[in-house]
C-alpha cells in the first residue's frame, strides 16, 4: 500500500511519526541460531547497564590528582610502566589550547597564564578556554563528522544540502551554552516532537533544528517516490548515522541479514527503517518570536481607516452600483449562465446584468448540489479550536490569516489600493505576501482515486505538492499562480 500526502505550502512544513506492523509475508526472517547468539551478545559489558566502579588504589597515589588518574595509573603500574613527565607550563597552555579550540593560543593570553602565580592558574586556565567561542566551533565539528555533515548531498548533481549551515551553527551554539548530551542527542532525534528549547534572544526554537542531523548525508536526486531504491538509500544511510552516533553500534550491518558480530537482528533494522520512512520530511520554521508582531498592529489601524474611506465611496456611489447590480436585460432567464466567482460577477455586470431572483436561485441550486455530492473535509474559517480533521496548518502568515467575508488585501505597489477581497477562511497573505504559510493533507490511501477541491489564492513562489510515501525529493510540485480566490482540485491516488 503506497501513502500520500498534499502538501499546499510556501516554505513550512511539518514532521509526523508512525509505527511500523509487520505482515507475515514481509516480516524479516531470523537466521537459525541467533536466538542463542543474541542472548549471548547481550551479556557483554557494553550492553551492560552502567554501574559505580570503585577506583583501584596504585602504589604511587600522590601522583593522581583527580578520580580518573587511578584508574590510568592502577594499569600502567601492573606493566610496570610509569606516567610521562609533567610538561612546562608554556606547552600546557598550548595543549590545551590546540584540545579545546583547535587554535593556538593568543600571544597575550599564553604570556599571562604563564606569569600567573596563583594556586588556581590551572583552572582558570582551562574556563578560559572553555569559554572561547572557539570552543564550540571545535567541538561541533567532531559532532559534524558522527553524522555525516555536508553542505551538499553528493551523489551525480552534488545538490546544495539547503539550510545545512543552520544545523552547523546550532551545534556550535550548543557546545558553547553547555547543552547537556542526553539533551542534544534528544532534539537531534526528535526535536519536533519535545518542549522547544530556546536560544540566548529567544527568538529561536533551537530544538526544531536538531531533526536536520537526520536529513544530512549522500541523497540521490529525482522524484524518490518514481524510483525505487533511491529512498530506501537514504533510509539506510539516516539508520548508519544513528545507529553508530547515537548507539555506537553498527546497526545498518543488519540490513541483508542479522548482525554478524552485534546483537542486532535484521527485524531490528528494518523495524527502525519503518519509523523513519513514516516520518514526513519538511520544512519548519524555527522563530519562536513572530517577528511581524510590533508592527500587525499599526497595519490594523491603517486598515480600518482604509475600510472606512473605502465605504464612504462605496456610499456615494451606492446608486450607480445598484442600479447596475439591479438592472434587468432582455437575456436574463432561468438558464442564465451565473459567473462562478464574484469578481467575474461584477465585470458582466456592466455588460450583462443579472437579476438578484436569478441570482438567489442559482446559489441555492449550487448549495444543494455541493450538499448532495461533496463532503466537507475541513473548514479554513473557523478558529483553532475546530477540528479540522487531519488537516494542518502553520506559519505566521497563517497565525495572522484568519478573516471574515470583505478582508482587504493591499497591492505592494502601483496606483491602485486593493489588490482584491478575500472570503472568510485562512488566508497566509492578508498583511503581506512575504508571510509564509502552509497547509498540509492527512495521508490518502494512493491505491484509490481521492479528488478534492481547496479555495487558494497563490502566488510569489506558493507551491502545491504531492508526496508519495514521504519521499525526500518529489518531482510532483507545481507552482500556483492565482492571483484571486480560485478552487484548485487535487487528485490523489493511482499515481505512476
Amino acid at each position: 500500500m503506497k501513502i500520500g500526502t498534499i502538501i499546499v505550502a510556501g516554505l513550512m512544513g511539518l514532521m509526523g511519526l508512525a509505527v511500523v506492523v509487520w505482515a507475515d509475508s514481509v516480516r524479516p526472517r531470523t537466521e537459525d541460531g541467533w536466538e542463542s547468539a543474541y542472548t549471548n551478545r547481550i551479556q557483554w559489558w557494553s550492553l551492560r547497564p552502567i554501574r559505580t566502579v570503585a577506583p583501584p588504589v596504585p602504589t604511587n597515589s600522590a601522583w593522581c590528582r583527580n578520580l580518573i588518574d587511578p584508574f590510568i595509573l592502577a594499569p600502567l603500574e601492573a606493566k610496570g610502566l610509569t606516567p610521562a613527565l609533567e610538561a612546562d607550563r608554556v606547552t600546557l597552555i598550548r595543549r590545551l589550547s590546540f584540545a579545546l579550540t583547535g587554535l593556538p593560543p593568543e600571544r597575550e593570553m599564553g604570556e599571562r597564564f604563564a606569569r600567573d602565580s596563583s594556586a588556581e592558574w590551572y583552572e582558570r586556565l582551562v574556563q578560559a578556554f572553555l569559554d572561547s567561542p572557539h570552543f564550540g566551533e571545535r567541538w561541533a565539528r567532531h559532532w559534524m563528522d558522527v553524522v555525516h555533515y555536508s553542505d551538499t548531498h553528493g551523489y551525480e548533481w552534488d545538490a546544495p544540502a539547503k539550510q545545512a549551515w543552520r544545523y552547523r551553527d546550532y551545534l556550535i551554539r550548543a557546545f558553547n551554552q553547555d547543552v547537556p548530551i542526553n539533551r542534544l542527542w534528544l532534539e537531534q532525534i526528535a526535536g519536533d516532537l519535545v518542549a522547544p528549547r530556546f536560544d540566548a534572544t529567544g527568538r529561536i526554537n533551537e530544538s526544531l533544528i536538531g531533526p536536520m542531523a537526520l536529513r544530512l548525508g549522500e541523497r540521490r536526486h529525482g522524484d524518490n517516490a518514481a524510483a525505487e531504491g533511491v529512498t530506501q538509500e537514504a533510509m539506510a544511510n539516516i539508520i548508519d548515522t544513528v545507529g553508530k552516533g547515537f548507539l555506537g553500534t553498527t546497526v545498518a550491518c543488519a540490513q541483508c541479514h542479522d548482525h554478524k558480530l552485534d546483537a542486532v537482528a535484521q527485524q531490528d533494522f528494518f523495524s527502525l527503517a519503518g519509523i523513519f520512512m513514516s516520518t514526513r520530511w519538511v520544512v519548519r520554521g524555527i522563530d519562536a518570536v513572530d517577528p511581524n508582531e510590533s508592527v500587525l498592529g499599526p497595519m490594523r489601524s491603517i486598515k480600518r481607516d482604509l475600510r472606512v474611506e473605502l465605504a464612504r465611496v462605496w456610499l456615494e456611489s451606492r446608486e450607480h452600483l445598484l442600479a447596475a447590480i439591479r438592472a434587468t436585460h432582455s437575456t436574463n432567464s432561468v438558464g442564465t449562465n451565473v459567473p462562478d466567482s464574484l469578481r467575474a460577477f461584477w465585470l458582466q455586470g456592466s455588460r450583462q446584468p443579472i437579476a438578484p431572483e436569478i441570482f438567489a436561485a442559482e446559489r441555492a441550486r449550487r448549495i444543494q448540489a455541493n450538499r448532495d455530492n461533496l463532503r466537507l473535509l475541513a473548514d479554513f474559517t473557523v478558529d483553532d479550536t475546530n477540528a479540522l480533521r487531519g488537516w494542518r496548518w502553520d506559519g505566521f502568515g497563517m497565525k495572522h490569516g484568519l478573516v471574515r467575508h470583505g478582508e482587504m488585501v493591499l497591492r505592494e505597489e502601483g496606483p491602485e489600493l486593493i489588490r482584491h477581497l478575500l472570503p472568510s477562511g485562512r488566508w497566509s497573505h492578508v498583511w503581506s505576501p512575504r508571510l509564509a504559510g502552509a497547509i498540509r493533507s492527512p495521508l490518502f490511501e494512493t491505491g484509490k482515486v481521492t479528488t478534492f477541491s481547496v479555495e487558494v489564492t497563490a502566488g510569489h513562489h506558493a507551491a502545491q505538492s504531492m508526496i508519495v510515501d514521504q519521499a525526500f525529493h518529489s518531482e510532483r510540485m507545481q507552482f500556483l499562480e492565482t492571483p484571486f480566490p480560485t478552487s484548485k482540485t487535487f487528485t490523489a491516488g493511482k499515481f505512476d
